[in-house]
């Protein structure tokens, strides 16, 4: 289901998995709520795309994501 104020956010919601993806031309940001629902999304994505997954976030649309899971800290930034 599209967001009624982005068209390019969409969200899918079944009992307590839900996926949420930022579509923006050929990028695409998928956030899930279990690893188990990440798996399944992307073996489906991969049956019917060529794609490139990464299970870290390090950029999207020009921006550098940097994370410190063990320090709880994000950086974000422009690329050079």
């Amino acid at each position: 289901m599209a967001d009624v104020n982005e068209s390019h956010l969409w969200h899918s919601q079944n009992s307590a998995d839900v996926i949420l993806l930022e579509l923006y031309v050929d990028d695409l940001l998928v956030a899930v709520s279990s690893p188990e629902i990440a798996t399944r999304f992307f073996e489906f994505l991969k049956s019917k795309f060529e794609i490139r997954y990464t299970n870290k976030l390090s950029e999207f649309l020009s921006i550098i994501i940097e994370q410190n899971q063990d320090a709880g800290i994000t950086k974000i930034h422009q690329s050079d």
